[in-house]
């Protein structure tokens, strides 16, 4: 008897695939959050957004970002602010209905103009983020 629900030829492949998947997910998700941060970051204030580490565990329901540096775009050698660490605690199941539920945020560390070793500045310089456009 023949189960026509269940081919073994194609659930090797995708089981292999899904595997592989998960693998990527949880080797890169702190790289690709690190980046995101500091890309989107840099787009909103029109200056250099650094972010030292970030650490995603789904499983714990924790997100917690590092030595994060904001640049004054008025200012490129001054910091708008500096923050040590971020804790974010979020509910994982309603992260299965596409809803993201932040249950407590520790921040520590924060600290205002202070000075950069280097230029903040973007190289597009000439044009001011999206926050300074809507003000």
């Amino acid at each position: 008897m023949q189960l026509k629900f269940f081919r073994l030829k194609a659930a090797v492949p995708l089981s292999l695939l899904l595997a592989l998947g998960a693998l990527v997910w949880i080797l890169y998700l702190d790289v690709a959050v690190e980046h995101g941060i500091e890309r989107l970051g840099s787009e909103l204030v029109g200056a250099k957004v650094e972010l030292g580490a970030a650490r995603v565990s789904l499983a714990r329901g924790e997100i917690v970002l590092r030595e994060l540096a904001v640049t004054n775009p008025g200012r490129p050698l001054a910091n708008l602010f500096e923050v040590d660490e971020i804790v974010a605690d979020i509910a994982i199941l309603p992260l299965l209905g596409k809803k993201l539920v932040v249950e407590t945020v520790a921040v520590r560390g924060v600290r205002f103009d202070t000075d950069r070793e280097t230029s903040g500045a973007l190289e597009q310089s000439g044009e001011s983020g999206l926050i300074a456009r809507q003000v």
